[in-house]
C-alpha cells in the first residue's frame, strides 16, 4: 500500500508539472512571436532615417512590393505602398532603396485563437503621411498632423498581450473606442496593441511621427 500511495504521488507531481511546463511553454513562444514582431518595424525605422539621410524625404517613401499588388481600396487603408519599380530609390523593399526583406506573417502568431477574422490574414500594412492632418494619427504623439504607421493584425490576444508586457503597458490591452482616424487607446505611446473591436487585436508601430 506505501508503495502505491509513493507511486501515485509520483505521478501526480508528474502530471503537475507537465501541465506547468505546457503553460510556460505557450507563455514563452508568445514572447518569441512578440520580439518577432516588434522588432521588425524597428528595422523600417531605422532604414527609413539611413534613407532619409542619403536624400529620400520620408513624405517620398514607400512600402510598394512586388510580390504583393496594391490593395483594390487603398484610401480604405489610407495605404499608399505605391507600385513595384515606381519608384525605386524611395521604395524600402526594393534594392534599388532600402533593400529591407519583407516580413511575411507566421501563422502562428494567432496562437491557436481566431483572431476575430478567420482564417488568419494578418499582414503588414502601411499608412503613410504626406505631413498633414490627413491619414491616421497616434493621440498625443508629435504634431498634429498625421503619421506614418506600421500595422499588423488581426493576432491573437495572448501575443498582444505579450507584447504589451514587453512594451511595459500591461495587459489586457485598451480598447480603441474612438472610431476616428485617431488611436486613442495609448495616448502618448508610439508603439502598443490594441483591442480595435471586441476580440480583435492589433499592433501598431509608429515609423514617421511628424
Amino acid at each position: 500500500i506505501l508503495i502505491a500511495v509513493v507511486l501515485f504521488a509520483a505521478l501526480s507531481y508528474a502530471v503537475t508539472q507537465s501541465s506547468r511546463g505546457s503553460g510556460d511553454i505557450s507563455k514563452e513562444a508568445a514572447q518569441i512571436y512578440a520580439s518577432q514582431i516588434t522588432q521588425y518595424p524597428t528595422l523600417l525605422r531605422q532604414e527609413i532615417m539611413r534613407m532619409n539621410v542619403k536624400g529620400s524625404a520620408f513624405t517620398d517613401i514607400r512600402f510598394a512590393y512586388n510580390n504583393i499588388p496594391a490593395p483594390a481600396n487603398q484610401s480604405d487603408w489610407q495605404n499608399q505602398m505605391g507600385y513595384w519599380n515606381n519608384d525605386p530609390e524611395n521604395e524600402i523593399f526594393n534594392p534599388a532603396g532600402g533593400g529591407v526583406h519583407f516580413q511575411f506573417p507566421d501563422s502562428k502568431w494567432c496562437m491557436e485563437g481566431t483572431c476575430g477574422y478567420p482564417p488568419f490574414e494578418g499582414l503588414w500594412r502601411f499608412f503613410v503621411s504626406d505631413n498633414t492632418t490627413s491619414g491616421k494619427k497616434m493621440l498625443n504623439v508629435g504634431t498634429p498632423n498625421a503619421d506614418t504607421i506600421a500595422v499588423l493584425g488581426p493576432i491573437s490576444l495572448e501575443l498582444c498581450n505579450a507584447i504589451n508586457e514587453n512594451l511595459g503597458l500591461g495587459s489586457p490591452p485598451n480598447q480603441d473606442n474612438n472610431g476616428t482616424e485617431t488611436y486613442e487607446a495609448y495616448p502618448g505611446e508610439e508603439v502598443f496593441c490594441m483591442e480595435l473591436n471586441p476580440g480583435v487585436y492589433w499592433y501598431l508601430h509608429t515609423l514617421i511621427a511628424y
